[in-house]
C-alpha cells in the first residue's frame, strides 16, 4: 500500500487530500519467438483504495483527471519505493564483496 498526497479544488476551496492505493508491478510479456512461448504483459495497474481527507474517508468524488492524477502519484511513489530498495540492495552486495 502507498499514501500520496493530492490537493483538489472545489469551487473557491483547496482540499488537501491523502490517496491509498495499490500497485501491481509490471512484467513485460514476450512478443517474438515461437507462438507457445510468447505471453502478455501482466500486471502494471493502480488501485485507489481509499481517499481520506484529515485521516477521515472522503466522501466526495474524484474527477477523471484528479483520479489519473492520484494514480500517476501512485505508480510514482511505488517506482521510487523500488528504485530505493535496489539502491540498497545493490549496496549490500558492494560491502558483501568488499568485506564490510
Amino acid at each position: 500500500m502507498y499514501e500520496v498526497t493530492l490537493t483538489v479544488e472545489r469551487g473557491e476551496r483547496e482540499i488537501e487530500l491523502t490517496v491509498v492505493g495499490e500497485v501491481t508491478p509490471l512484467r513485460r510479456g514476450r512478443y517474438c519467438g515461437p507462438p507457445e512461448k510468447c505471453y502478455p504483459d501482466e500486471g502494471g495497474q493502480v488501485e485507489i483504495c481509499e481517499v481520506l481527507h484529515g485521516g477521515k474517508s472522503w466522501d466526495g468524488d474524484l474527477d477523471e483527471s484528479e483520479r489519473r492524477q492520484a494514480e500517476e502519484k501512485l505508480q510514482q511513489a511505488f517506482d521510487d519505493a523500488m528504485a530505493d530498495y535496489a539502491d540498497a540492495l545493490a549496496e549490500e552486495r558492494y560491502e558483501d564483496r568488499q568485506g564490510t
